[in-house]
Order: structure tokens, then C-alpha cells, then sequence
């Protein structure tokens, strides 16, 4: 990096952004324009989007759809140069190393809701959507594909993919859009929607090649709400299902069990799902396979142990199962 670039970066990091305005930025590795806007409406935990643009598109074009959006839902939003989006020489890393950078910028300077973040992109700004959100899906729980190009290699194997599943996508593109569109946003849909449980996917009839941010402004803001109100919900639980992560570290696992339970019961008085049920379920698995090692007479002895302790469960059953294939 230049000595100039780096002085220009420092100087950046220390300025106050002004709101209202288009900001002109830089990335140092790679060397990245990228364009933000604060809306004179924002507040500390206001949400955060970052945008994409399409085939030879460029960030401060991107976020002019953005600004009026912005300021309406107070929302900060960043746009930077993607060269995979574009066509322009680059990679998928590099790209993906921009978006981190500008993540950390905005969110380690202003109170954005971490909880309230959509990642987006139109057209071929469909690239970083999928790859960067897919291997980051505790910085983007929302995804927004708009009319979006989608290709396999934008996807990560399988075991990280399973990590994407309490995200929430939106696939959407035009009944006379492009082909290519046509082609690869059901194909996007189908590549996903077995392991991300909240994907809405919709053709919009009439609609071509088109971005329509508002489209994607309103279905993120509805689903933000949604999650704000469901985690108010969900604290109890996740007050017990931290226990249970702290009792585990420790060993302590009739301890964990008894407060994943605590969470089960309250997730399912609320509605909430089933997430401390599958923990539960995992925590089983663990102490099956411990007893997987051990002779005969302890083995029973275990079972019996672990019979009790998840009784009532779903894994009950295959506690049970362990004890008959041992026979008496």
C-alpha cells in the first residue's frame, strides 16, 4: 500500500461522515472505491445494508436507488466496487475482503443493529450476495437478490452451507427478465432452500431486468421487525441455552440438558421454534457416541443413565434402541 493511500485512510477513519451526503471511500487491500451514505434519520440501532451493483456498475451508481430508501427506514448503506459483479479482472477473495472491510468500518463506527444487516445485489451483483452471505452468515442474516445472477462456485461446501440456516433470503427476478435470470434464480432457489429455512422466492410478473431496491427495502425492514420482536421473545430461552453452552464447556451435562429443556419448553409455548429441541438432539448424539467406546456392562450402564436424562425427548428413542441392540 502507498504511503499516500495510507495517510488517505487514516484521515478517513478519523473523519466525521457527514449525514446527507454521498461519501466517496477506500478499501486498502484491495484497493477498492466504495460509496456510503448515513441518512440524516438514522439513529444507534438503525440497520445496515450493503448493495451490489451489476455488469459494468460501480458503487457510487448503485447507491443513488439507495439514498431516498435510506433516509425513509433510517438505514445506513454502503456500495462499494465489486470486480465479480462487474467484469471487471478480480476474484471472489477479493471481493469478499472489500465487504469485510466495509462491514467493519460501518459497524465498528456507528451503533448499527448487528442483528439488522442485508447484504444485496442486482443483476451480477448477485455474486458477492450469495458468496459473501453464505460464508458469513453471522454478519448477514439477510440476503437480497434482486433479478440476481447466480452460479454454483458462489456457494460454499456443504458443511458450511448448514451454518446458513437461520438466515433469511429473497430471491426475486422479472417473468421477462433476462435468460440468464430465467434461468439461474430458480436454480439459486433450489441450490439453497435446503438449508436455509426463511427463502422467499418470487417471479414477479411483468417485471424485466430490474433492480426495484424498494421491493427488497420493504421486505427487509418487515423482517427486521420480526426478528427484533422474536428475539424479545426468544430471552428467556437464550438465557438458558447460554447456561447450557457453559455447563457443557464444563463438562456438566444433566446440567445442560435440564436448561436446554427449560428453553424447549418456553420456544414451544411461544412458538419460537425448535432450536434447543435440536440441541438437545446433539447433545444425545455426543453422549452416544461416548458410550460407543466403552465395554459392554458400562455401556447398559450408561444407557440406562442417558434413557433417563433424555426421556421425554426425541432422542429417547434412539437411547432406547442403543439399549436393545445391547441386549440384556
Amino acid at each position: 500500500m502507498s504511503l499516500a493511500l495510507a495517510v488517505l485512510l487514516s484521515l478517513q477513519a478519523q473523519a466525521v461522515d457527514k449525514p446527507g451526503q454521498v461519501l466517496a471511500k477506500k478499501t486498502a487491500d484491495p484497493d477498492r472505491d466504495w460509496a456510503l451514505y448515513i441518512p440524516r434519520s438514522f439513529k444507534p440501532g438503525g440497520a445496515f445494508v450493503i448493495s451490489s451493483h451489476g455488469r459494468d456498475g460501480r458503487g457510487d451508481g448503485e447507491i443513488r436507488q439507495w439514498t431516498d430508501l435510506a433516509e425513509k427506514n433510517g438505514f445506513i448503506v454502503a456500495c462499494p466496487d465489486y470486480s465479480m459483479a462487474s467484469g471487471r479482472p478480480g476474484t471472489f477473495e477479493e471481493d469478499e475482503k472489500v465487504t469485510l472491510a466495509v462491514y467493519k468500518y460501518v459497524t465498528d463506527k456507528y451503533g448499527v443493529d448487528r442483528k439488522s444487516v442485508m447484504i444485496s445485489g442486482f443483476s451480477g451483483g448477485g455474486m458477492p450476495t450469495y458468496h459473501d452471505g453464505s460464508r458469513h452468515p453471522d454478519l448477514f442474516p439477510f440476503w437480497g437478490a434482486r433479478s440476481a445472477n447466480w452460479y454454483p462456485q458462489t456457494l460454499p461446501a456443504e458443511e458450511e452451507l448448514k451454518k446458513c440456516s437461520n438466515v433469511a433470503v429473497y430471491i426475486y427476478y422479472g417473468s421477462k427478465d433476462h435468460e440468464l435470470i430465467l434461468d439461474q434464480a430458480p436454480k439459486a432457489h433450489a441450490a439453497i432452500k435446503a438449508y436455509v429455512r426463511d427463502v422467499k422466492f418470487e417471479k414477479i410478473e411483468g417485471m424485466g431486468h430490474e433492480s426495484r431496491a424498494e421491493t427488497c427495502t420493504k421486505w427487509f425492514m418487515e423482517k427486521a421487525a420480526e426478528a427484533r420482536k422474536r428475539d424479545a421473545l426468544m430471552a428467556p430461552a437464550a438465557k438458558s441455552m447460554k447456561a447450557a453452552d457453559d455447563h457443557l464447556a464444563k463438562g456438566r451435562v444433566k446440567e445442560a440438558v435440564a436448561e436446554l429443556r427449560k428453553a424447549d419448553a418456553h420456544m414451544k409455548k411461544m412458538k419460537l421454534g425448535d432450536d434447543a429441541e435440536r440441541r438437545i438432539d446433539e447433545v444425545a448424539s455426543a453422549e452416544l457416541e461416548k458410550v460407543a467406546a466403552l465395554e459392554k456392562e458400562a455401556a447398559v450402564k450408561q444407557l440406562e443413565e442417558l434413557k433417563k436424562l433424555f426421556a421425554g425427548t426425541k432422542a429417547e428413542a434412539r437411547v432406547a434402541e442403543k439399549l436393545r441392540e445391547l441386549g440384556p
